[in-house]
């Protein structure tokens, strides 16, 4: 079976077969969700899924098991181990030949509202300094 690309990664990064049932996952599971690795073995994608997200993310995993799609991109809203969901984008990819699904998430942070505002400037159109 392939393995995961890297133990270290910041990266939630996961091996799924055609179930759904998780074969390989790296460490970024236990530290950034708070989710036990040894745990996260023994469930499924689709457990940790918001209830309105799952038939959408079974449709992107349908893609891949049916070849029609070597890669697909979708995002979900994830619940960790308080209850409390994470909104987070996910990339993955498909071995036809070994059965298995190899995917990437990230969590997408809502921009602070501090950097999302623009600097002053001054009449002519330049950034203020004070």
């Amino acid at each position: 079976m392939a393995h995961l690309s890297s133990k270290y990664s910041p990266h939630l990064e996961c091996v799924l077969d055609f179930e759904n049932n998780f074969k390989q996952v790296n460490r970024a599971w236990q530290y950034n969700l708070n989710i036990a690795t040894d745990y996260l073995l023994t469930t499924t994608f689709t457990h940790w899924i918001h209830p309105d997200d799952i038939a959408s993310t079974q449709n992107y995993f349908s893609q891949l098991h049916a070849g029609k799609s070597d890669w697909v991109k979708f995002e979900t809203r994830w619940r960790d181990t308080v209850e409390n969901y994470h909104q987070l984008l996910w990339v993955a990819t498909v071995s036809l030949t070994e059965h298995l699904v190899f995917a990437v998430g990230l969590e997408i942070v809502p921009p602070d509202p501090f950097y999302s505002q623009k600097p002053p400037q001054n009449d002519k159109g330049f950034i203020v300094c004070y």
